[in-house]
């Protein structure tokens, strides 16, 4: 089909416009001229068709045409060639092409639909298939670990907890957890075909950045694969919390006795009854407070509150928490109960939206009640995951502090299960989510899971310095994108050139530094596989639909305008000939 027309010599437009009107303009003088002839404005027609003839001739015309473009497959890693000889018996003819991560897309404009088989293509690589439509057809998963969850950054003490999944191991696999020095500190029998669950513990003995391994072994103690766990252990410094209560509560009891054990400062404010307050102090000095200001807040990084306490300060004690959130960072952590899910955001500080009923949030090794509300706004606000047990709160910068809160209704249950572990974790998660680190001015947030050499690692600063200046482990300046919603927020990306620990620092020493661990290409491989499979899916399926048809230009062919100039110079050729005044 012929959708329009064009020039194909647009270089000549300028000089045959001006040699067609030259030779048109001899043309009419001249038959002007021998006007007496007869049959003038034939004569006229003819020089005019005779010329245009010319001018076409040399600028070359195209008309746009538009046919069924061509099948192409895409062989990315993990394909299989049965599936790629199939489509190749059902479709002769279909071309083969091979994708190579960062590389440009070597497939012709002429090929617009893609049958797309293996893992799939990297995720900044997508851009590249804007103009074809793609079928993912995938490929089957990998056998080994097919997902990872653990916290990469602890305090010294801490118990690192590994949880993942493990498709299809071979009978008898046992995976084990070794600490830097490659002694075993905890070891699990794999179940066998299917997806198994696994879970592992070891406690880090000493602060720095350390790298445990994750190792699968046979029956015959064979090495079946060995995969890195770099994690950073902190000393820390003790938080200084103050913790406001309507009255004494179980879950209160054992969350002092968590926090004081883990030598932070607690000041514990448990209502008795109207202006009368329980106090309770631990690694500090015993100084009651009844109301509060910025002077009083600065000796604290967080308030944990429950909502009635919150709720029933007076107006100068709540502005100046507020306040101390929004200009200091002071963190406000609130726990919950079932009216503060049905308050206004501008009073819970969030959006709610009540579930289909009342749901269980699965713990490290059972599950404890939550609430049936879900977050839903506003779009600063983010879900606090909860390493192998997915969500557990929510929270939102305020300025230069942060807001945070849980849906669990209680979580000390897990302790008298003896769960010490699981409930640290819950804690220590939800903390490190709300308070601020102190004195820092910057804050690093890791983009990519598993970074590589020469592959992009993207991350995220959150700032308030004006222009911040990002230096890579080279010293390379890295351009900064400032987030146009979130002005405090800039986005990054480095590209590391050496696996193990590499380093990124913003302006003077006294600004924190990011350290992120770079992998080698074969580490992690199915995990990857597998990740890279669902967004795959996910990014194709929600592709938009690309016509199949290809416009092609192609050239109209000279002979009918070389044609159409013998006929006109044939005509006044022959008119002074045969016409009666000749």
């Amino acid at each position: 089909m012929i959708s329009s027309f064009g020039i194909g010599n647009p270089g000549m437009i300028l000089p045959a416009l001006i040699g067609g009107a030259a030779l048109l303009a001899l043309l009419l003088i001249k038959e002007w001229a021998d006007r007496d002839l007869g049959a003038l404005w034939s004569r006229i027609l003819a020089a005019g068709i005779s010329v245009a003839s010319l001018v076409l001739i040399a600028l070359e015309p195209v008309m746009e045409t538009e046919r069924e473009g061509r099948l192409g497959i895409l062989l990315t890693e993990g394909f299989r060639q049965g599936q790629a000889d199939s489509l190749k018996k059902a479709h002769p003819g279909i071309r083969t092409f091979d994708y190579k991560a960062g590389q440009p897309l070597q497939v012709p404009g002429e090929v617009k639909t893609l049958y797309i088989l293996g893992y799939g293509p990297q995720g900044y690589d997508h851009w590249q298939f804007a103009g074809h439509r793609c079928h993912f057809l995938g490929a089957s998963p990998p056998a080994g670990i097919m997902g990872i969850q653990y916290r990469k950054t602890l305090g010294l003490g801490g118990d690192l907890s590994v949880r993942g999944l493990y498709s299809n191991a071979p009978d008898s696999t046992r995976l084990l957890l070794l600490d830097p020095g490659g002694n075993p500190a905890d070891s699990v029998l794999l179940a066998g075909e299917g997806v198994s669950e696994f879970q592992l513990r070891g406690v880090p003995k000493a602060a720095g950045d350390y790298v445990f391994t994750l190792e699968a072994r046979d029956p015959r103690g064979e090495v079946l694969s060995a995969e890195p766990l770099p994690v950073r252990i902190r000393t820390g410094n003790p938080l200084r919390l103050l913790i406001l209560n309507t009255y004494p509560t179980f879950e209160t009891k054992y969350l002092k006795n968590f926090l004081a054990g883990r030598g932070n400062a607690l000041l514990v404010r448990s209502q008795l009854t109207r202006g009368r307050y329980k106090f309770e102090y631990f690694n500090r000095e015993a100084t009651p407070v009844y109301r509060f200001s910025d002077k009083i807040l600065s000796d604290f990084d967080a308030v944990i509150a429950d909502w009635p306490s919150l709720q029933n300060l007076d107006p100068a004690s709540l502005r100046a928490i507020e306040k101390r959130v929004a200009e200091s960072g002071l963190g406000l952590f609130i726990q919950p109960d079932e009216d503060y899910f049905r308050q206004n955001p501008g009073r819970a500080y969030f959006e709610f939206s009540a579930g289909p009923g009342e749901s269980a949030n699965p713990g490290e090794d059972g599950e404890l009640e939550r609430y049936p509300y879900f977050l839903s706004g506003p779009f600063t606000a983010r879900e606090v995951q909860n390493p192998g047990s997915g969500p557990i709160g929510v929270v939102r910068p305020l300025g230069a502090g942060r807001v945070a809160t849980t849906w669990l209704r209680e979580t000390y249950p897990l302790v008298l299960d003896g769960k010490e572990a699981a409930y640290a974790q819950i804690w220590t998660t939800l903390l490190d989510a709300v308070v601020t680190a102190k004195g820092e001015a910057l804050e690093w947030e890791a983009l990519t899971g598993i970074p590589r050499v020469d592959e992009p690692f993207e991350f995220r600063v959150r700032t308030g310095i004006t222009d911040p200046e990002v230096r890579n482990s080279r010293e390379a300046r890295i351009p900064l994108i400032r987030e146009v919603l979130l002005p405090g927020n800039w986005q990054g990306r480095d590209y590391p050139r050496e696996t193990g620990w590499n380093r990124l620092r913003a302006g003077p020493d006294s600004l924190p530094t990011h350290t992120y661990f770079v992998y080698d290409e074969k580490a992690w491989e199915s995990v990857e596989a597998h990740q890279l499979l669902q967004a795959n899916r996910r990014a194709f399926s929600d592709a938009e639909d690309v016509s199949p048809l290809v416009k092609q230009k192609e050239p109209v062919p000279p002979i009918w305008f070389f044609a159409a100039f013998l006929l006109g110079m044939g005509w006044l050729w022959l008119a002074p000939r045969i016409l009666p005044g000749g």
